[in-house]
């Protein structure tokens, strides 16, 4: 929207752009100021649909998925990637293993500047420690003696004007922390057998299971790159500490391998619920996902999961759930049960009374007992 009026003044401009115009222009107007305004605001919108256009296909390029959630803990974990995207600082992201920092380093490049530009990934844990400085920096040809005849791009030039995410950080050498570093400081680096120096243009996002201030403590990373890559910092919860996201991760994935493998299998049932909340889930949300793939390779009728489609682990791990029970009375038990068959059957007493073998008259009192009526399932 571009603002022309005869009234004119500081505080109309201001409040215009505060709403939205592209450009505020007095009477009387120079006909060319106009044209040139408007095809600037043209051009404009033609940018922001291609910046639109370049991060879907970034996030198609990636299969970036959004992280799935309302628990507290993962709104703050929204609210973080938020406002880290708008900044160019290095991240560091900590969690056990399975909690989704890959998915939260790529949501922060794709939330960003450098959403049309590469996002390079490498597992420092699972690169041989020798070739690793080669897989960082690249080489010159003929720099060693299976180095080729055409060199390589290492990932900080493969990575330029993106986004390098260093996973399982806490594994690097100790001698590569040191060259790493240099990186960081300098915003340069060569390649192995090279002596041109190169510009580095990218962010650098860095994530470990284990706890990196502890191992500074114990000698085993250095303390001045911790502190180098720590200036953003996220912290991801485990499942087991926002178990009330597990059952819309499970339903979700249930859709995911749905669609994958042309099946229809329409959820979960109360009693597979409790036992999803009630286990410790150590691999965490990996662990709920691999585990929903193979439910539904193996269901062999459209149906709901039940507990004979689940593995015997998810029953052995009683620790918990014997712990929880002990703090409950009876009531408690009743209506948590209650509660999940409800949100099972989106609030239908008909079906939710079926599914209890009881009467609607005794479905109707303990609605009423545990206050249910004033809740809403969808």
């Amino acid at each position: 929207m571009i603002i022309i009026t005869g009234y004119g003044n500081v505080e109309n401009a201001v409040l215009a752009m505060k709403l939205g115009a592209y450009d505020f222009i007095t009477k009387p107007f120079n006909l060319e100021v106009l044209r040139v305004t408007i095809q600037k605001a043209l051009e404009n919108i033609k940018l922001k649909k291609e910046v639109e256009r370049l991060r879907f296909e970034q996030e198609k390029k990636y299969k970036v998925n959004y992280i799935i959630g309302n628990s507290q803990k993962i709104k703050e974990i929204y609210k973080l990637i938020d406002r880290f995207a708008l900044v160019d600082a290095n991240v560091l992201i900590q969690g056990e293993s399975g909690t989704g920092k890959e998915l939260v380093a790529q949501n922060l490049h794709i939330r960003s500047k450098r959403a049309s530009q590469p996002f390079i990934p490498i597992n420092c844990a699972a690169v041989p420690k020798e070739l690793l400085e080669s897989e960082f920096f690249g080489y010159e040809k003929g720099s060693f003696t299976d180095a080729g005849k055409q060199g390589k791009q290492g990932i900080f030039e493969q990575a330029q004007g993106g986004t390098i995410f260093l996973d399982e950080i806490g594994a690097m050498e100790f001698s590569l922390q040191a060259k790493l570093l240099r990186v960081l400081e300098t915003r340069e680096f060569r390649r192995i057998g090279g002596l041109k120096k190169i510009k580095l243009d990218a962010r650098i996002i860095a994530a470990s299971n284990i706890d990196l201030k502890e191992a500074v403590k114990k000698g085993n990373f250095r303390e001045d790159i911790y502190y180098r890559l720590n200036v953003l910092s996220i912290n991801m919860p485990p499942l087991r500490e926002r178990k009330e996201d597990i059952i819309p991760l499970a339903k979700s994935f249930i859709n995911e391998f749905n669609a994958e493998f042309h099946k229809n299998v329409k959820g979960i049932s109360p009693e597979v619920e409790i036992a999803f909340k009630s286990y410790s889930w150590p691999g965490n949300v990996r662990e709920l996902r691999n585990l929903i793939e193979r439910i539904i390779l193996l269901i062999e009728e459209d149906d709901i999961v039940l507990p004979q489609h689940l593995p015997k682990e998810l029953f052995e791990n009683k620790k918990e759930q014997d712990n929880q029970i002990q703090d409950w009375n009876l009531e408690r038990i009743e209506k948590e049960h209650l509660r999940n068959v409800f949100e099972f059957t989106k609030g239908n007493q008909a079906e939710a009374a079926r599914l209890l073998g009881i009467g609607r008259g005794a479905l109707r009192y303990r609605i009423k007992k545990y206050k249910l009526d004033k809740e809403k399932f969808v």
